[in-house]
């Protein structure tokens, strides 16, 4: 009977002891609840703002059913600049870039296939741009300030680059504009950049020196004048706007003027010198001139490390696309009636509402006030040959096509420049070549507009007529170079002998055969 008592006794105290120690520990998460049993369904977030402005949020989130655990966890789908997640505080910092889209993902901690994702905004407005309407103001610029320009610039004393470029050989980095210049469609005129022995061995100058990554150059023109001391004139490795660009440059035109003077032909760009950021919908049309004797070339940019998006050279104010090693390409080398074609930028998907594309004209940026002219009546002969060949019968003739554009009146005359023997022109524009037509003869058609008789274009040929048994005799190294510089595939089916030794002298880095593009065919003894 003892024992039972005793029993019975620790039975209940035990139950005591459970009904106070025994419960589930309080919950402290910031979670919420994590003891639920009940498998979570789905999960929303609780209400905020979708559209943030820089500063520091908390996030909430609720699972159903509400038995079921609220512990979730989230997360940045991605990456977004300037936006961090650590727990549930989402932060977005003061550089975050202005309209950025960016999701979160919310999940169910016991069962993170329950999710769902929201979408916010970035409200980051920059604030207002500086003005700038004189030279002055123009100078003042810092590098990390924010303009606008409010009318057209003419400089009047030779600019002072902005920034320091890097050094390569010192391994020293330079400052650069980490700012934004936004010429609404306005343009700096009057360029003269003395870029020589200017504290940087006159290499990697421009406009800018350097642009930072987050620098920003756009909607503007840069022109000079076409004397002899306008422009930009350096050493080596330098262009109009930038000699180093890690930025952006977009809806930018240049007509700047550029000469390098280094020997042997280190490169020269018409807009940057060495690309390491972005330059989109962009035109250069400036002259430049290197030094003769090297490997290099004039050109749009002098090296390209990133991106040249939509961007043209004009083809006559350089010889190649990129200047280191004189590479072409021809989505950037563009002819002047190519660049005067509006369905060319169109196409391009360039912004009408900055560029204004009018018929006969390069692209006008538009600004305030900005009046379009009229289309120019234009002229332009549409045959691509260069040579004809007496030699083949089908090629003894050639009739020259024309295109006329914004003139009502379409009639032309065809002219020969000068008298060719052995060449004769119709006058519906029929090119005959006769028996005593000499090989390598060239002649030049013009073709007239008979309403606007200042309105003209012309298309220049040479005749191909080889004697493959005639020997030309080789006697000079000029007379040897010039099979390396002839465009005339003719001269390369030619027999050849040498005369005499001869001895080279400097640099010959060209092949027999480069400038044409053709192999040799004919026999060199």
């Amino acid at each position: 009977m003892k024992k039972l008592f005793i029993t019975a006794l620790c039975l209940v105290i035990a139950a005591a002891m459970c009904l106070t120690g025994c419960a589930p520990a309080e919950d402290t998460s910031e979670s919420g609840n994590h003891g639920g049993n009940l498998e979570p369904e789905a999960v929303a977030f609780a209400e905020i703002n979708e559209t943030l402005t820089p500063g520091s949020y908390t996030l909430g989130a609720t699972v159903t059913p509400a038995e079921a655990s609220q512990a979730v966890i989230f997360s940045v789908i991605g990456t977004a600049a300037g936006v961090t997640l650590t727990g549930n505080t989402l932060t977005v910092s003061e550089n975050a870039p202005d309209g950025v889209t960016f999701r979160v993902k919310v999940a169910a901690q016991t069962d993170p296939t329950v999710s769902a994702t929201k979408t916010f905004t970035i409200s980051n407005t920059a604030p207002a741009a500086t003005a700038i309407t004189t030279e002055a103001e123009l100078r003042a610029m810092n590098l990390n300030g924010s303009y606008v320009l409010g009318g057209n610039i003419v400089l009047t004393s030779p600019w002072v680059p902005l920034g320091t470029p890097d050094n390569e050989e010192t391994g020293t980095t330079g400052v650069g504009f980490a700012g934004t210049l936004d010429g609404a469609g306005y343009t700096i005129s009057g360029i003269v950049i003395e870029g020589l022995d200017k504290g940087n061995d006159g290499a990697n100058v421009g406009f800018f020196n350097k642009i930072e990554s987050t620098g920003v150059i756009k909607n503007i023109g840069f022109e000079s004048g076409t004397g002899e001391n306008d422009g930009l004139s350096a050493r080596c490795w330098s262009a109009a706007v930038a000699g180093y660009n890690f930025g952006l440059i977009e809806n930018v035109y240049t007509n700047v003027k550029v000469t390098m003077t280094a020997a042997p032909g280190c490169p020269g760009g018409a807009m940057v010198s060495t690309n390491h950021g972005t330059i989109k919908n962009s035109y250069a049309i400036g002259q430049v001139t290197v030094a003769e004797g090297g490997t290099h070339g004039a050109s749009f940019v002098c090296a390209n490390e990133n991106t040249v998006t939509n961007s043209y050279f004009l083809n006559t104010a350089g010889n190649c696309a990129i200047g280191w090693q004189k590479q072409q390409n021809p989505n950037i080398q563009k002819s002047e009636e190519w660049l005067k074609n509006p369905a060319n930028f169109i196409e391009a998907g360039w912004d009408e509402s900055v560029w204004c594309f009018v018929d006969g004209y390069y692209p006008m940026l538009r600004h305030e006030g900005f009046v379009a002219p009229a289309p120019l009546a234009t002229i332009s002969i549409t045959n691509t040959e260069e040579y004809l060949d007496y030699n083949v019968e089908q090629q003894r003739t050639l009739q020259i096509n024309y295109v006329i554009k914004n003139l009502e009146n379409t009639a032309v005359t065809f002219a020969l420049q000068s008298a060719v023997a052995g060449v004769s022109l119709s006058e519906t524009g029929l090119v005959t070549l006769s028996d005593a037509v000499a090989d390598g003869a060239t002649f030049t058609v013009t073709v007239t507009s008979v309403e606007k008789t200042d309105l003209t274009a012309s298309i220049t040929l040479t005749v191909n007529r080889a004697n493959v048994e005639e020997i030309i005799e080789i006697s000079t190294l000029a007379q040897l170079k010039a099979l390396t510089t002839t465009t005339n595939p003719a001269d390369l089916a030619k027999n050849y002998r040498l005369k005499n030794d001869i001895e080279m002298e400097g640099w010959f880095n060209e092949n027999i055969g480069a400038a044409a593009n053709t192999a040799f065919t004919g026999t060199f003894d």
